[in-house]
């Protein structure tokens, strides 16, 4: 299992809106699944002690892949690059991230 994590900040919300709508059926097509989706809340801790502040985006989504070149098949697939304009012109401060799941309790 793979994960890529996004952190972001909207640009145009109606823009991203369109593109998960349709970015969401071709990754789920290519086995993958949107997990989470969440956004900074004023109420919500930003910091503790101890810990690094990040880059100050206020939305994140994870999203799950079966395979290792999931994110490469769903950057190349044709649908996509009718819709992948809408995520670019829909959002700012993009960072991506692409993790293993690891299991720390039994890896050596």
């Amino acid at each position: 299992m793979y994960y890529a994590l996004n952190l972001f900040d909207l640009k145009d919300e109606e823009l991203y809106r369109t593109y998960l709508r349709t970015a969401g059926p071709i990754v789920k097509e290519l086995g993958g699944e949107l997990l989470a989706m969440g956004k900074i809340m004023d109420e919500v801790p930003q910091q503790f002690p101890g810990s690094t502040i990040g880059g100050g985006q206020k939305w994140m989504v994870i999203a799950t892949y079966l395979t290792a070149d999931g994110p490469k098949r769903l950057w190349e697939h044709p649908k996509y690059q009718a819709v992948k304009a809408l995520r670019e012109r829909g959002t700012t401060n993009y960072v991506w991230a692409y993790y293993r799941k690891a299991d720390i309790l039994t890896e050596s």
